[in-house]
C-alpha cells in the first residue's frame, strides 16, 4: 500500500473490501425504538383519559370489595393498588368494577373502606379514584 494514495472508503465494507450487512442491528434498533415509543404513547393516553375522567366523570362513592396487588412507588411513600369496587351511583344503582389507584403507604385501604370515585355514564366500568379512602365508621356503643 502506498501512503500517498487516499485510503479506501470503509463506509460500505469492513476496510478490506468485503461488504458488511448491517441490517440486523438496524432492525433491532428500530424494534426497540418502536417498542419504547408505543409504551410512552400508551402511558400518555392512559394519563389523558384518567385526567378527563376525573374532570368530567360522574361523582359517586364506592366500597372496596377486594384488594388484589400492591406495588410500592415514589420512594416508598405511596403504593399502587388494584382494587375491586362496588360503586353506588347517584341514582341508587350499584355496579361492580375495578381500577388501579395510588394511596399513601401510611393509609393503605382495606376491604370495606369507602372511597370517592368518578365514572363515565356511557361506560360505568371506567372508574377512577378521586380521593382518599375512609375506613367504615365504628358501630355506636350501647349506652
Amino acid at each position: 500500500m502506498r501512503w500517498d494514495r487516499p485510503a479506501p472508503s470503509c463506509s460500505s465494507g469492513n476496510c478490506t473490501g468485503t461488504p458488511v450487512d448491517n441490517t440486523l442491528p438496524y432492525v433491532i434498533f428500530a424494534c426497540v425504538g418502536a417498542a419504547i415509543a408505543l409504551y410512552v404513547i400508551g402511558r400518555i393516553v392512559i394519563a389523558t383519559r384518567r385526567k378527563q375522567l376525573l374532570a368530567h366523570g360522574i361523582r359517586a362513592d364506592a366500597v372496596i370489595s377486594a384488594i388484589d396487588s400492591r406495588a410500592i412507588v415514589a420512594n416508598g411513600t405511596n403504593a399502587k393498588v388494584d382494587v375491586t369496587l362496588t360503586v353506588r351511583s347517584t341514582e341508587g344503582e350499584e355496579f361492580e368494577g375495578w381500577t388501579t389507584a395510588v394511596f399513601p403507604v401510611a393509609a393503605l385501604p382495606e376491604a370495606g373502606w369507602t372511597v370517592p370515585v368518578r365514572y363515565w355514564a356511557r361506560n360505568p366500568q371506567r372508574i377512577a379514584v378521586d380521593g382518599a379512602a375512609v375506613p367504615p365508621s365504628p358501630p355506636p356503643q350501647p349506652a
